[in-house]
């Protein structure tokens, strides 16, 4: 069951920082057998005045730093100030992780206003928010240059997430600690466990793992297996999916296509054959495919009355391995409710992958807004003249 409990910190950087796998003229990574070494230069950047007369009504100005490649820390309230995260590749089992810092270089900034102070989104809370004791402190609570999060798992590879923090805010003073260059060495203590390199792989998963960690180091595999593909679909649709099926077959995948009748039509049971078929290396999927609306196959949790706390969502389906919130299939939904409706579905999908260089600038988007009520209406009238007008001819 994938951990729930997330630290304040853990939280905010994994929502809000910007994970860059390009970002080698920022960072370069190095590994030994207990140890990563991170190479840390801090790119160009500016504080530059703001205003916030106009969308709050108040007259006092700030300062913010602007600096395109890196994200920032976004706790309503408190100072924006700008973070890199970067997601690195561990030993299966790694543990007892330490960070160090060396070769720093940093600078210190005198400014005249306070730093900007993280905002909620206008349409839900039109209310300035400003977190006035921690804006009369030292900012000892956010006095740090560097995060690990948690160790977590995503499709089968084990992964850390390391947070740079290079802006150091003392409000008391007004004063920037600018981290301008750094040395991050991560040591941990591995154990003897299994490697992932021993299990099944294909080049989807190593091609997608190279995109996510800084320092993954891809295994050699088959060219012509482009990867597992389950397919789990509502008995009424069964002879219509298998067209598409056959497609992903004639283009090397391996197609295992089941009906509810073989999966059990709860969410658990259905929850349960997918991890059945993932605990097994000679079965693992990359790609899961549910065909039906959520009245034939549920979601795998959520509420379905626009709780936006508490979203529907398939999510669960792809958390099967590891004790956190990353997926480790592929997981999509052929969300229809007729067999008509799932043919132009399959029609349009093989029709954009095959022809997917041509359609450059000729995308459609679905987007909305409004008053209290604008998920339910204003997204669902958009949603609705979409199919109408779209999916459904």
């Amino acid at each position: 069951m994938k951990r729930k409990l997330l630290t304040l910190l853990l939280l905010l950087i994994s929502l809000t920082g910007f994970t860059q796998k390009n970002s080698s003229s920022i960072v370069s990574v190095s590994q030994s057998r207990n140890s990563i070494t991170v190479s840390f230069n801090l790119p160009e950047y500016s504080i530059s005045d703001t205003s916030v007369l106009k969308p709050y009504g108040i007259s006092e100005a700030f300062k913010y730093i602007d600096i395109e490649q890196l994200g920032i820390i976004d706790d309503v309230g408190y100072p924006q100030l700008p973070q890199l995260t970067v997601d690195l590749s561990i030993p299966q089992g790694a543990s007892n992780f330490r960070v160090t810092a060396s070769n720093t270089v940093a600078q210190t900034v005198l400014i005249n206003r306070k730093i900007y102070p993280a905002q909620e989104d206008l349409k839900f809370n039109a209310d300035f928010q400003i977190d006035s004791k921690y804006y009369s402190s030292n900012g000892s609570q956010y006095n740090f240059t560097s995060q690990l999060s948690e160790p977590y798992v995503v499709f089968g590879a084990d992964g850390i997430s390391f947070s740079i923090f290079p802006f150091t805010y003392n409000p008391q003073l007004n004063r920037i600690v600018v981290l301008k260059q750094a040395t991050f060495t991560i040591t941990y203590s591995t154990s003897q466990q299994r490697s992932i390199k021993s299990e099944y792989t294909s080049n989807v998963k190593e091609s997608y793992l190279s995109n996510v960690f800084e320092n993954y180091e891809a295994t050699q595999v088959r060219s012509d297996l482009g990867g597992r593909y389950l397919i789990i679909t509502a008995p009424g649709y069964e002879n219509t999916i298998t067209y598409f099926a056959n497609y992903k077959r004639n283009i090397g995948y391996e197609v295992n296509a089941v009906t509810t009748n073989t999966t059990g039509t709860g969410s658990s049971s259905i929850k349960s054959y997918i991890q059945a078929q993932y605990d097994n290396t000679a079965t693992r999927p990359d790609f899961v495919l549910l065909v039906g609306d959520h009245d034939a196959i549920p979601a795998s949790g959520g509420s379905i009355s626009y709780d936006i706390n508490d979203p529907i969502t398939d999510l669960h389906y792809s958390l099967l391995a590891g004790d956190d919130y990353f997926a480790d299939v592929f997981l999509g939904r052929f969300s229809v409710s007729s067999s008509p409706e799932l043919q132009n579905i399959i029609n349009k999908t093989i029709y954009m992958e095959l022809n997917m260089h041509r359609f450059s600038k000729k995308a459609k988007f679905l987007a909305g807004e409004g008053d209290n009520n604008w998920m339910e209406n204003q997204l669902e009238n958009g949603h609705d003249y979409a199919i109408d007008y779209t999916f459904n001819p």
